[in-house]
């Protein structure tokens, strides 16, 4: 780069230089030979060096002085040194720099710029006197862009913004223009940083500048409001309920009193206000539950001299009955049912005995059947069982858990062997197994499933990438896909019901 001449005076400290027969020469002057400002990219280096000259009150140069070079702001405030100084244009090595004029009193400093964008005051100085050259260090070009929201959920016909951050190789933002591409545009569209949702699924916006290149996803959801569970565990032990739209909106916490375990199993009272579930009543011991959308509770289940304990609680589609798993003792599980209110516990499955047992029933929409997972003499795994008289039928031998029978039709979601699935009471597997991507699994353990109340749709749990990671997942009844909503990872929330 090449510097014009101009000419700026200056006072400065002495710098003494002595002839035989002369008077000293004193240094109360320079000129700086270089332009006041100077621009280049981040790591560039000035083929020419910025020369100063050292002058006596007479405008000679004086031979020695010394001049010192000085970045502003220091070093400290950045991660690099900002500004480089040497004494040729192969050797800028040194963040702070001192030069001693020749003969003519000509100092001369080559820079580099450091890492750092931005624009910097290079003062040189002599004594108490000091002018100053301002370095303008550009970005380098695009090489990382970061989107945000990196995923998100929307509503079908809302629009949102997509902002992008452009970095250089240092990590410098750069004010490059991008470009915005849809992947599944009938589902999502971007008008420039505007993206546009049209109808539900999952889309992805790529977005573009040089050699950097990103995209973010959006799940475009059905309406839908959500009462979930916190996975304590990689939440800092904390255990709540959580009310939400599926867009992730009006966001609430209900209670934070429940602490057992990982999970409550809650699910809705047809009316939609209140959700029935299982908590620890004393320690060791579960009992059933209920909470209104407003956090209040009652007790619906207590512990008696048959029921030790009882867990995994569904009302009946038409709320007059609770089911529920009743531990009746060691390893003895059987299917009761108390009344709405809480009255007229009732057996419905037959005697538990060792090795047999049954559990987490899920009631038809008629109220007529239950699916339930089973153990006996002749099998184990996923049957349907008749209310009216205690029979079951198996169905699928490889169910594990998570039990729900469709609310209209004649249809049980629930994980089995390869994952999701979703079966008819007569066997006949109607979606699935969906399997979850890789590194992730569907949550079998504290997770639960839930239909919509149309029946179209399905939300899960599945875990993340360290213990307790956990984000709820939206499923298509029809097509098997995946829905990920994004925003409950935050809370780590798995358990989930959606509201009638």
């Amino acid at each position: 780069m090449k510097f014009r001449a101009a000419v700026v005076a200056l006072a400065l400290f002495a710098v003494a230089s002595c002839g035989e027969n002369t008077a000293p020469k004193v240094a109360v002057a320079l000129r700086v030979l270089s332009p006041s400002r100077i621009s280049d990219t981040i790591q560039a280096t000035f083929t020419d060096p910025v020369t100063v000259q050292v002058m006596d009150a007479q405008g000679h140069g004086v031979a020695g002085g010394v001049a010192f070079f000085i970045v502003s702001p220091p070093e400290s405030l950045s991660q690099y040194p900002i500004v480089y100084f040497g004494g040729s244009a192969q050797t800028p090595d040194a963040n702070q720099y001192q030069a001693y004029a020749d003969q003519q009193g000509m100092v001369r400093v080559f820079l580099r710029n450091g890492a750092k964008a931005g624009a910097f005051r290079v003062e040189i100085r002599v004594g108490p006197a000091a002018d100053s050259v301002v370095v303008t260090i550009r970005p380098g070009a695009p090489v990382v862009v970061t989107l945000a929201p990196k995923d998100t959920a929307v509503y079908v016909a809302a629009s949102y913004e997509l902002t992008p951050h452009l970095y250089d190789r240092v990590g410098n933002l750069t004010p490059d223009p991008v470009s915005f591409t849809a992947r599944r545009a009938t589902v999502a569209s971007s008008d420039s940083n505007l993206v546009h949702a049209h109808a539900t699924g999952r889309a992805y916006i790529v977005v573009t500048s040089g050699a950097a290149r990103d995209s973010a996803a959006v799940s475009v959801v059905p309406q839908g409001r959500i009462l979930a569970f916190t996975h304590r565990i990689g939440s800092g032990e904390i255990a709540k309920f959580v009310l939400f739209d599926l867009d992730g909106s009006n966001y609430r916490v209900v209670d934070t009193t429940s602490f057992a375990f990982n999970n409550r199993g809650q699910y809705f009272y047809p009316d939609g206000q209140s959700v029935v579930f299982h908590d620890v009543c004393r320690p060791g011991v579960l009992c059933l539950f209920t909470m209104t959308i407003l956090g209040v509770r009652d007790t619906l289940v207590t512990p008696t001299d048959t029921i030790l304990q009882a867990t995994t609680p569904q009302p009946s589609r038409d709320g007059a009955w609770v089911y529920f798993t009743a531990v009746t003792g060691y390893e003895q599980e059987e299917i009761w049912r108390v009344s709405g209110t809480g009255t007229g516990a009732t057996r419905i499955s037959p005697v538990s005995t060792t090795n047999e047992w049954w559990a987490s029933p899920s009631p038809s929409p008629d109220g007529s059947q239950l699916a339930v997972l089973f153990a006996s003499q002749t099998g184990a795994g996923l049957g349907v069982m008749t209310v009216a008289t205690g029979q079951i039928q198996p169905i699928d031998p490889g169910a594990r858990a998570a039990l729900r029978w469709s609310p209209v039709a004649d249809e049980i979601a629930y994980f089995g062997d390869g994952g999701l699935r979703v079966i008819r009471a007569d066997g006949l597997l109607v979606l699935g197994p969906i399997a979850t991507p890789v590194d992730v699994g569907w949550d079998g353990s504290d997770g639960q499933i839930d239909w919509s109340g149309d029946g179209k749709w399905l939300i899960a749990c599945i875990t993340g990438a360290f213990s307790g990671a956990r984000h709820l997942t939206l499923i298509d009844r029809l097509t098997g896909e995946l829905l990920p909503l994004a925003f409950t990872a935050r809370d780590n929330l798995c358990g989930a019901t959606w509201q009638p």
